[in-house]
């Protein structure tokens, strides 16, 4: 495959994304508690790479307990 052929299906990707700034998911930490639900909090956000190979994971935290969870951010047009 030519550069430009790359050039050109990374474009056609890309265009599958809406074109935004925020998040496409968000990163909780999810711990198990003891006879009650799990409980969620938010720790930070997750960007996809241009490419869709993979992302980046912004933290407020690592959490030392529980695991963390990402979940994708609902598109709405009305948030850009």
């Amino acid at each position: 495959m030519s550069n430009k052929e790359d050039q050109t299906e990374l474009e056609m990707e890309t265009h599958l994304q809406p074109k935004t700034k925020q998040p496409n998911y968000l990163a909780y930490q999810v711990t198990k508690l003891e006879n009650r639900e799990p409980s969620w909090t938010k720790i930070g956000v997750g960007f996809l790479h241009r490419d869709g190979g993979g992302l980046n994971l912004l933290l407020d935290c690592l959490p030392t307990k529980g695991r963390i969870t990402l979940r994708a951010r609902p598109y709405r047009e009305d948030s850009e």
